[in-house]
């Protein structure tokens, strides 16, 4: 389908300056439907309201080209859609849109008794879903009053109830006990002895999970239902996105290379409001990394590392470009780091805590004070070593004042990717590091960039990355 379509909004993407969460980017389309194509599949029996949150790729070339040279500049969802004067109006959202999703786990109550050091299955309803532990290879756990059991394996058991096999009472320092019939049981989801990032490509890609989809596509969960609890039913735990829309290599080579053996023991208590926002408190932060979307619009992760010499991939023209925008900000400034870790599922609270202090700035700035609480850094992974590194990428990149400069650029730097570090030359802009006007192939950072559909050009924003 070859709809005519014109561009009624840009497409963008921001990162906070301390920096572990990333804007929704997304783009206004307008569809003249002359073909009548998009009107029949409002159909009921077509797309109708399903509509929304259908996949849209969007590619962009010159006239005289050939669609295969096409390059892609966005990938996302429809997020609404209105339609006058015989247009519809196509509203997107990238890949993070689709990510804030809400992820259940179960609370329920237990179908029989559970008696210490005799019983060896759990019995709970049918039609109620717990992580597939069996044919994952992960254990799963249930919280019964303070108790918190182990189980390994599922079987079907009547029309009403279904087994958890494989149980154990006493997990995580709790204390094993009896519990009786109808008593609470509440799902805690535990990912142990995992690398980071690996849980995360897992919760963006598991499907159908077992690997039906690929090695990541680990996550499901499992119930049973039907006549007797006869028919084992599953359904997705994680996002389920296509391996196609997210840059899988990049995000391995982050993990094998600069966070090579981490390990997190995540512990997950309550269902998951927003899947998004989870990555990015619990997965990302500890690690002082970020979402990012590429320019061909799959997502991706980066680091707060500041790049060196030999990652700078582009110069940025000064001829090509409008008068840049300078902004420095105090605002942003963190010397002192203050964390809770090593979570303890006993007593839940954290046994551990980590405070760093950068001495010149706080002596020069006053104390800037940034503080977080990390489940999954655990003190049986390493956490030391975790921590320090994280102490290390911030106070690297916020120490000093965030220096930021805003251009305006052509085409061709729709490229460029949020990220990537870049040469950048202006002499009409002050020099910190010199006191006097002129910067010449200074090293900066694009952490913003805006490609504006309808004029053809793009904006980055620019981090001064020269001083550190």
């Amino acid at each position: 389908y070859r709809p005519y379509l014109s561009a009624e909004a840009s497409v963008g993407q921001e990162i906070e300056p301390l920096g572990t969460k990333t804007s929704i980017s997304g783009a206004t389309l307008k569809v003249l439907d002359t073909g009548e194509w998009l009107t029949t599949r409002l159909k009921t029996t077509d797309l109708n309201l399903a509509l929304a949150r259908k996949r849209v790729r969007l590619l962009l070339g010159l006239t005289g080209l050939q669609e295969s040279e096409y390059q892609p500049v966005f990938s996302g969802a429809i997020a609404d859609y209105g339609y006058e004067n015989r247009a519809y109006t196509l509203r997107l959202g990238d890949h993070y849109f689709a990510a804030k999703v809400r992820q259940q786990t179960a609370k329920t109550t237990l179908q029989a008794a559970w008696t210490t050091g005799v019983s060896t299955t759990l019995k709970i309803p049918t039609n109620v879903y717990v992580l597939n532990a069996e044919d994952v290879a992960v254990n799963g756990y249930l919280r019964v009053d303070s108790d918190i059991l182990k189980f390994t394996g599922d079987t079907n058991d009547s029309a009403t109830a279904y087994q958890l096999d494989g149980a154990v009472d006493g997990q995580f320092s709790t204390t094993a006990a009896n519990h009786a019939n109808a008593a609470v049981a509440e799902e805690l989801w535990v990912d142990d002895g995992t690398h980071p990032l690996t849980i995360a490509l897992r919760l963006l890609l598991s499907d159908a999970g077992s690997a039906a989809t690929g090695a990541y596509d680990i996550y499901s969960e499992v119930t049973y239902t039907g006549s007797a609890a006869s028919t084992r039913t599953f359904r997705r735990r994680g996002l389920g996105m296509s391996p196609t829309d997210v840059a899988v290599g990049e995000i391995e080579s982050l993990r094998d290379n600069k966070f090579a053996g981490y390990q997190f023991r995540l512990f997950v208590e309550e269902p998951i409001a927003d899947l998004k926002d989870f990555v990015e408190r619990e997965i990302l932060r500890p690690l002082g990394c970020y979402f990012v979307t590429k320019s061909d619009g799959r997502l991706s992760i980066a680091s707060h590392k500041i790049p060196a010499a030999a990652d700078v991939v582009y110069m940025i023209d000064p001829s090509q470009c409008s008068r840049p925008e300078w902004r420095i900000a105090h605002d942003d400034i963190v010397n002192y780091l203050s964390s809770e870790y090593d979570w303890n599922p006993a007593t839940k609270e954290y046994d551990g805590q980590y405070l760093a202090t950068d001495a010149t700035s706080a002596a020069t700035y006053g104390l800037r004070k940034r503080e977080g609480t990390f489940r999954g850094v655990d003190g049986a992974y390493a956490s030391t070593t975790i921590l320090d590194n994280w102490k290390t990428d911030i106070f690297a990149r916020f120490k000093d004042p965030y220096i930021t400069v805003e251009v305006t650029c052509g085409l061709y730097e729709s490229l460029v990717e949020i990220g990537d570090a870049v040469y950048f030359t202006h002499m009409e802009l002050p020099n910190v590091s010199t006191g006097l006007r002129g910067i010449v192939e200074q090293k900066w950072q694009v952490v913003g960039r805006r490609f504006d559909l309808r004029a053809g050009r793009t904006t980055l924003t620019l981090a001064d990355v020269s001083r550190a």
